[in-house]
């Protein structure tokens, strides 16, 4: 009896709180109707790109009640994006970075949502070509909408847009051509993998990051096309991400940090890899490119190639002459063996190169622990871009790295990371010059070209047929040419250095400075150089020739110098036939040839470094009578007091 009184006590309390709540406003059922936002569009994306030049953060100056709307393609669902829309315009796709407190943005503005932003009241900055809109100021960057404003700022329709249209289909390729066209774009590109290496790794791992924190993992198409996705610790769905032996296509927003791209996923779904893995596009035959790009530039002529490049020898013992182990069994270079620190191979100076030239290649063979990297330089021969080879498992496209070097920006950055392995087959490699837009060296005056290898890594390659694809050769003959001056005939030439006892025996009574010694395979083309190597106590005769004869209507001495003077320069006596003589100072020597008018008397001032270049000295005789008579003083060479020289001299010449 107790049990259903109970029953019946409880029955009539549930129905008088039902009742009760079905007349609580506070508990009605919502309207499941969406109601599109009564705004009126004042502005464009595109009308801020107009207006806002500098990287300057300033208030919105337009009228306060401007407003603008665009399609979100970002999503922070992943972690990938912090606090951050990407904001296209629904008909340009010009890109609106922006920048809001709140964390769950994803929910509430989903890829494909239509957004309107007021902007009246909110800060702007074009940052790297990209403009930002936030809340306020912090700093040299702009802050976000703050999370109760967030609101009050921007909305939503109802409608929503095609992701699908908003997407950008691309191959590796294609992406890496036009870089700065997509930047800040969702981008799917197709037909990819993660590099083979990186297999059974995470997407994220805190132990490999770069100094913003940041894990870089390759992605690759069949031809070794690469960029790298980044992920942060902020990206928690892709900390258990296993990096799969599959294909297919990756979705993501692009973006070029230090120049090189790079891609950021948004969720796991962007990275849609299910297909077979990739077969390698090993470009077909390999055949070497069309002309050579220096003398010996096949390594044939041998001592062609020992005249082109720095010192004239290899910088490193790793570099070694390789007969019958070059292309089709001739001659090449081999790199083998492991070196203690990161350097050069060898640089090729002095040489003209085409001037619309968009590819230079070549050829390799064999396995290495770490890569080669390869400076070409710029217009003024001293500045460069690195091209890092990276992994290299067959014919591959190499771009300019465009990362600037900490302590010199306009370098970019060599690095030796990734593994060589041509399994015994020629490979070719090619370097894309384009981003040059031609201004690459061409004169001849400085270094064109230089190849280095890593430290600490045993290395067993072969590499050979350095060529351009394109462009015109210097002159008709298959290849460019050494703009050095031609060798002078024997009878315009003052003095070489090769014969030292037939240097000697020209010399007036006072001889020759201790100092001054000759310098066997130092000179410019490996043969004999004179060299000086000390400290001068007083302005020194370093020498004169005497009884000398010497060509007849001559306009032009030519001398050629490398090295250092720390305080004092050079001068030069042009003796006359009756007697006396013209002066000629050099002033300071860097790396660039010098042109030297007579002067009024012998002065030192100047110090000389010419950054291990040889540089050419031409006096201008066109106002000097030279003493051509064969008998009496000819020339004579000055150093400066209180200097210590290590400086070569070499090919002391008429023109």
């Amino acid at each position: 009896m107790k049990t259903i009184l109970k029953s019946i006590f409880f029955t009539v309390l549930t129905a008088l709180f039902v009742s009760s709540c079905a007349k609580n406003d506070d508990f009605s059922v919502p309207s499941l109707k969406c109601e599109e936002p009564q705004v009126t569009i004042t502005k464009t994306i595109d009308d801020l790109y107009s207006t806002i030049k500098g990287n300057a953060i300033s208030p919105y100056m337009g009228d306060s009640k401007d407003i603008l709307r665009g399609v979100v393609v970002s999503s922070n669902k992943g972690g990938n994006f912090h606090n951050k829309l990407h904001v296209l315009d629904e008909k340009t796709q010009s890109l609106l970075l922006v920048n809001l407190d709140k964390s769950d943005s994803y929910a509430a503005y989903p890829p494909g949502t239509i957004i309107y932003v007021k902007l009246g009241g909110l800060y702007l900055q074009n940052n790297d070509s990209i403009i930002n809109i936030g809340g306020g100021i912090n700093g040299q960057y702009i802050s976000n909408i703050s999370k109760n404003a967030v609101n009050a700022y921007i909305g939503k329709y109802c409608t929503k847009a095609k992701i699908e249209d908003y997407t950008i289909k691309l191959t590796v390729a294609e992406l890496l051509k036009d870089k700065g066209k997509y930047k800040g774009k969702l981008v799917t590109v197709t037909d990819v993998q993660f590099d083979p290496s990186l297999v059974g790794k995470k997407l994220y791992d805190a132990k490999e990051v770069d100094p913003q924190g940041q894990t870089l993992r390759a992605v690759v198409d069949n031809k070794d096309n690469t960029f790298n996705i980044r992920t942060s610790t902020y990206a928690n769905d892709f900390h258990s991400y296993e990096i799969p032996a599959k294909s297919g296509n990756i979705t993501g927003i692009y973006d070029i940090f230090n120049k090189n791209v790079q891609f950021y996923p948004r969720v796991i779904e962007d990275l849609d890899l299910t297909k077979d893995p990739l077969i390698p596009d090993d470009g077909g035959p390999v055949e070497p490119g069309k002309f050579l790009a220096f003398p010996g530039a096949d390594f044939e002529k041998w001592d062609d190639f020992l005249r082109v490049i720095f010192n004239n020898q290899l910088s490193d013992p790793t570099g070694q002459k390789a007969e019958g182990q070059g292309w089709k069994n001739s001659t090449g270079l081999a790199i083998k063996g492991s070196r203690e620190q990161n350097g050069y191979l060898f640089s090729v100076q002095g040489v003209k190169m085409p001037k619309d030239a968009t590819k230079l290649s070549f050829l390799m063979k064999g396995t290495s622990e770490r890569s080669l990297s390869i400076n070409i330089h710029r217009a003024n021969g001293i500045n460069y871009k690195a091209y890092n080879l990276e992994n290299v498992t067959r014919s591959k496209v190499v771009v300019a790295d465009e990362t600037p070097m900490d302590n010199n920006p306009d370098n970019t950055t060599n690095k030796y990371n990734g593994k060589i392995d041509t399994q015994g087959k020629w490979v070719k490699i090619t370097l894309d010059l384009t981003s040059f837009n031609g201004a690459y060296h061409t004169e001849g005056t400085r270094t064109f070209i230089s190849f280095k290898n890593g430290n600490k890594a045993n290395y067993d390659l072969v590499i050979d047929e350095i060529r351009f694809e394109d462009g015109t050769p210097v002159e008709d003959d298959g290849g460019p040419v050494d703009p050095v001056d031609p060798e002078p005939t024997e009878a315009d030439m003052l003095t070489n250095f090769n014969n030292w006892d037939e240097f000697t025996s020209k010399l007036s009574t006072h001889g020759l400075k201790s100092y001054a010694t000759q310098a066997p395979g130092e000179g410019r083309n490996g043969k004999a150089a004179m060299k000086l190597s000390g400290t001068t106590t007083a302005n020194d005769f370093v020498f004169t020739i005497n009884g000398k004869q010497v060509p007849e209507g001559k306009t032009k001495l030519v001398l050629w110098v490398k090295g250092t003077s720390d305080k004092k320069s050079l001068s030069f006596n042009v003796n006359k036939p009756a007697g006396g003589y013209d002066p000629f100072n050099a002033g300071i020597i860097a790396s660039t040839n010098l042109d030297i008018a007579k002067a009024t008397a012998n002065q030192y001032n100047g110090t000389i470094d010419t950054g291990g270049q040889w540089v050419k000295l031409t006096l201008d005789l066109s106002d000097t009578a030279y003493n051509s008579t064969g008998s009496g003083d000819v020339f004579s060479l000055k150093t400066g007091s209180g200097s210590t020289y290590e400086l070569l001299i070499d090919s002391i010449y008429f023109q």
